[in-house]
């Protein structure tokens, strides 16, 4: 039988199962590329799960490993020896020796998918092909530190540091390594040529030496350079010569004869001057006209194909300005008195006279301009200004404007002042009253102190609060791609292009909140998140994480249906338990949806604008449970007994006609309707709930009928009938072994039992019985089965787990009755958190 079963990591998946039976959860193993691990726990009795996914391409094995330190039960000499003991010894063995038989490596070969570690000072001997008193052995020198020898990918044959082989295709690296012997050993070794050595005499033929150093060479009497050969007297002439190479190179292809050559003798010249004449082709005459000159060749370059004139260049003597000055002029022209100016050229020059008619031209069109510090300070009436000129007023504050945009308020400057009238001021300054710092400007109309309304000026205190303003959005309101991540203040607007989104801070939290219009609704499409439990962008059953294309702020702002089922918001940022939680731009599910699923995912905004119902408008599918109080009913309402749901009043809601007259009533039906009544025995106890109190007798409880949940506290005393639930089954406990005890203490099974079983008592498939009992509980279980031979339970599980049965006389059962039937009788006391003592007694109707 396998022990293990072997998987390949996909690094997403978490749960595997495994087929082998166990003794117990911890000899349960698991490995991961050959190591052990236990970052893992049982989901369930044959899945493991991983703390953390393996990864990709991960070799997983999970493996049994009994526990092999004990024997699970010990024997003594006249004790008691129990079945259930026997075979946890004897499954001990047998696991063992499954275990051993699957992973041994047989001396006839096998294949060993573990690590094999040799311990200290072990060797491997192999006896090659014949067996005789010769072997191999493999060791190893003791390392000080971890080696790695890795074998080539290739069929091939060792060759040893002490034999004698032939090495073929191979490089030796002369840089790390070194090969000695002797001259003659090297020619001996080198086939077909041989080594010159440093030291001694040999004859080189046909050899090149590159840039090579002769110290104190003899040479023959000539010897061959390229066509050429040179012999001793040629060399001769070069004796004593100090000329260089650069030198001799002037010659390179000159074809002068000695006597020309000779005419340079005695010049001294430098080579410079000599260069001067490169090119030249003047004659000596010509040259000659220069004899005395000091100009150097780059200023007699300057008259290099001049034309200009003796007289043309005498116009510049006595010039001093420079040339950067002069070009001030270039490409300028010159506007005269007879030409007006024009605006819009910048290469013309204006005469003065053409720039004071221009001034006067404009200082015409205005009419001039006249500043006054307040509307108290106009002209006196015999100086106002001509029709046309600009009065200026720097502080218009206290002018009154009447409804039809004329204001009298102004006042000359006379000894006594007279008024000042400012005609057809604009409908927006209607009945207004100018304030501080306002200025104003208006044009005067030449006589009767009447000047008609220009211009209204800002105050500087509201142009600068306007120029603070526009500053203070400029730094609160930001357009970007990502979230600012300095210089943030509560409050601060920025646009997200990215996400095409109005975003404000909070300063709270330090995060960048989405600004949602009331009433806001987003449908979301899904992409892949790059985070963990991400990947994909559509529903594939193992990833959890996607990325929203209109996220909110928290899990409440979203409405999430997957497969018509709506999903439970959750707060946190982590993967929860149930439904989704939302973390930043990406929603969680509790579990990955299955590839197909049918989703859609609404974003609210933060805000809703609840507007008053219509009249009539309002039904309960509107109104939450539980959402009205006492307080939104009037008390003066009459509501009709037909408008109460046949038994929705409890008997707390009851209005009791009569008052108890102490605490030891309870309600009767009496020819006066319901009232408090005296039990019949009240001395024996109260009925409350479901739950008996001390002494409560049969007397009390007469006529009752069935009692389900029923607790008593204390002593309780019934006559008369008493009688329990039977389970009755048309089938074999061996196919039923699964009991339900929430349906009844008794079980009887109606079809002859023809093998063994092992009956498991739960409360149901989803609660335990554990869950059920409270310790120092105690409950007895029946199960009659048709009785047969071969059929019986040695055994018995409580909620999926084994127990520990002490059977009465000693003796599991090992054969059933041979006709009608067989009685099991289980108590079980509770004495912890999952643990039990079971009595058990099997009770035959036959031999």
């Amino acid at each position: 039988m396998a022990t293990s079963n072997s998987y390949t990591g996909n690094g997403s998946t978490t749960d595997y199962s495994f087929t082998f039976p166990y003794l117990k959860v911890a000899d349960v193993k698991a490995s991961i590329d050959g190591a052990a691990t236990t970052a893992f726990s049982l989901s369930n009795a044959t899945t493991v799960k991983f703390d953390s996914a393996p990864g990709s391409s991960t070799n997983i094995r999970i493996y049994r490993e009994s526990d092999t330190a004990a024997l699970p039960a010990t024997f003594y000499a006249g004790s008691a020896i129990k079945s259930q003991d026997l075979n946890d010894n004897f499954t001990l063995s047998l696991y063992t020796n499954q275990e051993v038989s699957e992973r041994y490596v047989s001396q006839l070969g096998g294949t060993m998918t573990g690590n094999l570690i040799l311990g200290e000072d072990v060797t491997i001997t192999f006896e090659g092909a014949t067996s005789n008193a010769y072997e191999t052995v493999l060791t190893v020198t003791d390392p000080t530190a971890d080696r790695i020898i890795t074998l080539p990918n290739a069929t091939d044959t060792l060759v040893g540091k002490a034999t004698t082989d032939t090495l073929t295709n191979k490089s030796i690296d002369l840089d790390s390594n070194t090969v000695s012997g002797t001259l003659a050993e090297f020619n001996t070794a080198l086939q077909g040529d041989s080594f010159v050595s440093l030291t001694g005499s040999e004859t080189l033929t046909n050899k090149t030496l590159t840039s090579p150093v002769l110290n104190t060479p003899t040479i023959g009497t000539s010897f061959t350079i390229g066509s050429a050969t040179i012999n001793e007297a040629e060399l001769e002439i070069l004796d004593g010569a100090t000329v260089t190479t650069a030198e001799l190179n002037i010659l390179d292809g000159v074809t002068a004869t000695a006597s020309e050559l000779n005419i340079l003798d005695g010049v001294t010249s430098t080579a410079s001057e000599l260069n001067i004449l490169d090119g030249v082709t003047a004659t000596a005459t010509e040259l000659n006209k220069t004899d005395g000159l000091t100009s150097t060749p780059t200023e007699l370059n300057i008259l290099d194909g001049a034309t200009v004139t003796t007289s043309e260049v005498n116009k510049l003597d006595g010039v001093t300005a420079s040339t950067a000055e002069l070009n001030i002029v270039a490409g300028k022209t010159f506007k005269d008195s007879s030409g007006t100016l024009t605006t819009t050229s910048d290469t013309e020059l204006p005469s003065s006279k053409v720039i004071a008619a221009h001034v006067s031209s404009a200082i015409g069109l205005v009419g001039g301009f006249t500043p006054i510090a307040n509307d108290a300070s106009f002209p006196a009436t015999a100086s106002q200004p001509s029709n046309g000129i600009i009065i200026s007023i720097a502080d218009a504050q206290g002018v009154v404007i009447n409804g039809s945009g004329v204001s009298t308020t102004g006042r000359t400057t006379d000894g006594t002042p007279a008024t000042v009238t400012i005609n057809s001021f604009p409908s927006s300054l209607y009945s207004e009253t100018l304030a501080s710092g306002v200025g104003l400007q208006v044009v005067s109309t030449g006589s009767s102190n009447t000047y008609t309304y220009h211009k209204l000026l800002a105050a500087e205190s509201d142009v600068k609060q306007l120029s603070d303003d526009i500053n203070d959005f400029n730094a609160r309101y930001r357009v970007a791609s990502s979230a600012p991540g300095s210089a943030n203040d509560t409050g601060d607007l920025y646009f997200d292009t990215s996400a095409s989104k109005m975003k404000v801070y909070n300063g709270g939290t330090s995060a960048w909140d989405d600004v949602a219009s009331v009433g806001s609704f987003y449908i979301n499409t899904l992409s892949s998140s790059g985070s963990t439990g991400g990947g994909s962008a559509t529903f594939n059953g193992s990833a959890y994480r996607f990325t929203l294309s209109n996220p909110g702020t928290t899990a409440q702002q979203h409405i999430v249906s997957v497969n018509g089922v709506l999903q439970k918001p959750n707060s946190g940022t982590g993967q929860p338990a149930e439904g989704f939680a939302i973390s930043g731009n990406d929603i969680l599910f509790s579990a990955a949806p299955l590839g197909g699923s049918n989703f859609f995912i609404i974003t609210q905004g933060s805000s809703v604008s609840i507007g008053t119902p219509s009249a009539g408008s309002v039904n309960s599918s509107h109104i939450i449970d539980g959402s009205i109080v006492n307080g939104d009913i009037s008390s003066s309402a009459a509501i009709a007994g037909s408008k109460l749901l046949d038994d929705s009043i409890t008997e707390v809601k009851l209005d009791i006609h009569n008052a108890p007259a102490g605490t030891d009533k309870f309600l009767a039906y009496t020819s006066n309707g319901l009232e408090w009544a005296v039990p019949v025995d009240t001395a024996a106890g109260d009925l409350t709930g479901s739950t008996l109190a001390s002494g409560v007798t049969a007397s009390s409880l007469t006529s009752l009928g069935v009692l389900t949940g029923l607790t008593v506290n204390g002593h309780a005393e019934f006559t008369g009938l008493m009688s329990e639930s039977c389970v009755i089954t048309a089938g074999k406990l061996s196919d039923n072994v699964n009991l339900d005890l929430v349906n009844g203490n008794a079980f009887y099974f109606s079809t002859t039992e023809t093998t063994t079983s092992t009956p498991n008592l739960r409360w149901n498939s989803s609660t335990t019985l554990d869950s059920k009992l409270a310790v120092g509980e105690v409950l007895t279980v029946n199960i009659i089965t048709t009785a047969a031979a071969g059929g019986f339970s040695a055994q018995l599980t409580i909620d999926g787990s084994a127990v520990t049965e002490n059977w009465v006389g000693g003796t599991a059962p090992a054969a059933g009755g041979s006709s009608g039937v067989d009685i099991y009788t289980y108590t079980i006391l509770k004495t912890g958190s999952g643990a039990f003592v079971v009595i058990g007694n099997l009770t035959k109707t036959s031999a």
